[in-house]
């Protein structure tokens, strides 16, 4: 008998209006999380590959990122389009940990407790923050976005960022 399986379409992060978003693992066997909102899923973060090609791949309904995370040791992390191997980004796996653009663009999350961590940019403005609800079993972070978040380009490989910082690590 065929297996088939049913991934949902991606929603569009640009008309996204609620203040904000969860990240799950919808299947404790899965190595999938979705980031949702009510109306559903927006962006995914899987791990795909064997060996020194494994990777955790961010997708959003307008692009694809790698995060060449594995092995868990490295500490410096190339994101780049999953069409383009050339890095677009680093996260650094540093505690606190950041994402330095290639353009000089920095990001650095900012523990506030041990479930609360802020995500700001280069001179102190909050972007979002990721708190998290529940571990075990369904694994949950609820992300608070602040207004002007969605509008910056970034966002999506920050919100792929702010994912890998609370499995990977």
């Amino acid at each position: 008998l065929p297996i088939l399986l049913v991934v949902d379409e991606l929603l569009s992060l640009r008309g996204i209006t609620e203040g904000t978003l969860v990240w799950t693992r919808p299947n404790f066997f899965a190595f999938r999380y979705e980031l949702v909102c009510s109306a559903g899923p927006l962006a995914r973060l899987t791990v795909h590959g064997i060996g020194a090609a494994r990777h955790a791949l961010m997708e959003t309904s307008e692009e694809r990122w790698r995060f060449a995370i594995f092995p868990l040791e490295r500490r410096e992390v190339p994101v780049s389009r999953e069409s383009d191997a050339e890095p677009i980004a680093m996260y650094h796996r540093v505690n606190p940990a950041f994402v330095q653009f290639q353009g000089g663009e920095l990001f650095q999350f900012q523990p506030r407790s041990t479930v609360e961590t802020v995500l700001s940019d280069g001179e102190g403005r909050a972007i979002f923050t990721v708190e998290l609800v529940e571990t075990f079993p369904r694994w949950r972070v609820d992300l608070k976005l602040e207004p002007e978040a969605l509008s910056l380009p970034q966002v999506p490989v920050l919100l792929g960022a702010a994912c890998c910082n609370l499995v990977f690590e």
